[in-house]
């Protein structure tokens, strides 16, 4: 288990670094992405309960949907259970490939230290959107989706992106900055679409070089 009052103190200094910097937009004018917020939302959880998220996740989703290949690493950085291998290049596309199966995510905490494989992934996104994870009217908030960039092909509800691909596909999950090839690999496999040739590649620098879309977009 999980020291609560350790999270707690890396919690806290997370939420200071973020706090230290002024907002970025007025509430409510403009869609920003942002980690710190699903920080707080652990650290509320932990303090009222007075349970690490870590037991929260295992007692309310790993244990129920049988989730064997997945856990929450905060402050751990081993992966248990089977996994791929996984590989990045450091920033730049001209770089060799980097082994980053053991690249920690347990810095992300509430906001994302959770490790797992596809099949668990596959079970865990049915539960949700099917009602077996959630009860409806949580759900229904979940999938209600706000548009975040200017021609609506991309949207954000409670913890989930909606996008629509060039072949009209609606598609619905989360990633986040370590996943940089996601709208290319949503084309291919969901319109047939080569996004080397379609210009669907994701390019360092660029917009879809991140899944914090559009930031700073203005609500209409």
């Amino acid at each position: 288990m999980v020291s609560l009052s350790l999270s707690c103190l890396v919690i806290v200094e997370l939420i200071d670094l973020s706090t230290a910097h002024q907002p970025t937009s007025v509430p409510g004018a403009a869609y920003n992405y942002s980690n710190t917020n699903f920080v707080v939302l652990g650290e509320l959880i932990e303090h009222l309960t007075g349970v690490p998220m870590a037991t929260h996740y295992e007692q309310r989703i790993f244990q129920p949907l049988g989730l064997k290949n997945t856990s929450y690493v905060h402050p751990r950085t081993t992966i248990g259970g089977s996994c791929a291998r996984g590989y990045v290049r450091d920033d730049a596309p001209t770089l060799p490939l980097v082994d980053s199966t053991e690249q920690t995510v347990s810095w992300a905490q509430s906001a994302g230290a959770v490790i797992s494989n596809p099949a668990d992934l596959n079970r865990f996104f049915a539960a949700v959107v099917s009602g077996e994870l959630v009860p409806q009217p949580q759900l229904r908030e979940t999938m209600t989706m706000v548009p975040v960039n200017a021609d609506g092909t991309q949207s954000y509800g409670l913890g989930f992106r909606g996008r629509v691909l060039s072949c009209g596909v609606k598609v619905y999950g989360h990633t986040g900055t370590v996943n940089t090839v996601l709208a290319g690999t949503l084309e291919a496999a969901f319109c047939g679409v080569d996004p080397v040739k379609s210009g669907k590649a994701l390019r360092s620098g660029g917009e879809a070089a991140t899944e914090d879309i559009a930031p700073g977009v203005l609500r209409h």
